[in-house]
């Protein structure tokens, strides 16, 4: 599940980890607003754990906006530099 928060310099960060989180990363890995890129690689194998887009905080309603039409997720408001989890709407 993919994280939204902002970090210790104010900046809107996207964290994604797994497989599960492969089309997030498909439909925003080419957006141009992204200021950075950081990868968190296994240190035992090849394979990626974790990527996180960073970009700058004006953009917070964008990538919400996104992510909610998109993917059905919602965050919750980020105060400060605590770590918001998505949740998803699962159709009944």
């Amino acid at each position: 599940m993919p994280t939204l928060y902002l970090n210790a310099s104010g900046e809107l960060c996207l964290e994604l980890r797994g497989a599960a989180d492969d089309p997030i990363l498909t439909t925003f890995r080419h957006w141009p607003h992204w200021r950075r890129v950081d990868i968190e690689r296994d240190p035992n194998t090849s394979r990626f754990v974790a990527v996180t887009l960073i970009a700058d905080v004006t953009y917070e309603p964008t990538v919400r906006a996104i992510l909610r039409r998109s993917f059905g997720l919602t965050f919750p408001d980020l105060p400060g530099t605590s770590n918001a989890r998505a949740t998803a709407k699962r159709p009944r």
